[in-house]
């Protein structure tokens, strides 16, 4: 009976700050040329795994090479290129994500009319070691750089949730902690920054 009572007010603790705690991202321009960062945001202080993480970014379909569609094959999450997309390749130059696997989904869909290429990084997996958040101060988690692209490049690329996670019901921001599950913010996923023109880094709902 004891533990049962000892568990009760730890059990309590962790579902007030999982109902506390909101995820959100933001796209900036990176310092090279082709290179976008990936930033991420806490509403409170806390220290947990990281145990998956999903985002999608889209580019228009003017953009040249235009990149094989389909999945990148499930591998170990790490910095460098990721293999089995050709044409304009993902390439991680910072990666302070610690799950422990990644996929990477290219689709074409459109959006507000519009084709896009639509890069869907998935990633699953808990991490070793703990990753320390700290209450609305963002965190780089990602630098990308889009190698080969020839045409039109890194123009209007976006950050995006589409509605229903788009063709491939993956397009969408989602977070998820060790312990605490989805934290993700899904009423407001992406926050301003001054890279960020109205949408916000493609809007939460239309991807426009």
């Amino acid at each position: 009976m004891k533990k049962i009572f000892l568990w009760i007010p730890l059990l309590a603790l962790m579902a007030d700050l999982q109902s506390q705690v909101k995820m959100q991202s933001t796209l900036k321009r990176g310092a090279t040329a082709m290179t976008v960062d990936v930033y991420v945001k806490p509403s409170v202080t806390f220290s947990q795994k990281d145990e998956a993480m999903l985002f999608a970014l889209a580019m228009p379909a003017t953009t040249l090479p235009p990149p094989s569609l389909g999945s990148s094959g499930v591998t170990s999450n790490s910095l460098g290129l990721v293999s089995g997309i050709n044409g304009i390749q993902p390439n991680f130059l910072i990666n302070n994500l610690g799950a422990t696997q990644r996929e990477v989904v290219t689709t074409m869909e459109s959006i507000n009319g519009i084709d896009h290429y639509i890069y869907t990084f998935i990633f699953a997996g808990t991490a070793t070691a703990n990753h320390d958040w700290v209450a609305d101060k963002e965190q780089q988690i990602f630098s990308l750089k889009f190698n080969g692209c020839t045409a039109n490049c890194m123009s209007s690329i976006k950050l995006v949730s589409l509605p229903n996670g788009g063709d491939s019901k993956q397009a969408y921001l989602y977070f998820q902690s060790n312990t605490l599950g989805d934290i993700t913010n899904y009423p407001q996923p992406f926050y301003p920054n001054p890279d960020a023109l109205p949408p916000i880094n493609g809007g939460s709902l239309t991807g426009s």
